[in-house]
């Protein structure tokens, strides 16, 4: 079985070979005409004229390819999203306590936009508790986490419980986007 990264892959180069194949016949088409028109149409006919139009198309067709299969040309477009807010998530005097054992005790941090920051502690130290906490997917004992405006919040828990194996890493990573 092949991911879903190799496959595009393979499709992506039958998709090439099938369109230089198809680049080339019409090239050998265009050349044919060429020829003809060089020699000189004898007759108006309606089946002259056609020809005449169709060559006319023709070119049109691959300058317009030749255009678009030049390298360094990009353009690209991009709309106008949805300001994000600076502040991540603002925590104060946070506690958690599981039964009669205190996870986390009276916490206060402010994450703003693009931080980057790890918890390091032996396990069952209360390490996810508190980024739960901090994505307010969890509610804390006593204190207060306010979460910021306008966030948008990607996380993958390490059970990777929310991973779809069937998904793309792009539709994983930014689902709904393009």
């Amino acid at each position: 079985m092949q991911s879903n990264y190799t496959a595009y892959q393979t499709r992506k180069a039958q998709q090439l070979e099938i369109e230089q194949v198809e680049a080339a016949k019409f090239d050998k088409l265009l050349a044919q005409e060429e020829v003809w028109i060089r020699k000189g149409v004898e007759a108006r006919c309606t089946r002259s004229v056609g020809r005449i139009a169709r060559l006319v198309e023709m070119r049109n067709e691959r300058a317009e390819r030749r255009n678009v299969n030049v390298q360094g040309n990009v353009k690209l477009d991009v709309g106008q999203g949805e300001r994000l807010g600076q502040i991540v998530s603002e925590l104060t005097d946070v506690t958690k306590k599981y039964g009669g054992r205190t996870i986390v005790d009276n916490f206060t941090a402010t994450v703003m936009r693009g931080d980057k920051f790890g918890f390091i502690g032996p396990n069952d130290a209360g390490k996810t508790t508190l980024l739960k906490m901090i994505l307010g997917e969890l509610a804390p004992d006593e204190g207060t986490v306010r979460t910021g405006t306008n966030t948008q919040l990607a996380y993958f828990d390490q059970m990777r419980a929310q991973l779809d194996l069937d998904k793309t890493l792009a539709d994983t990573i930014s689902p709904d986007s393009e």
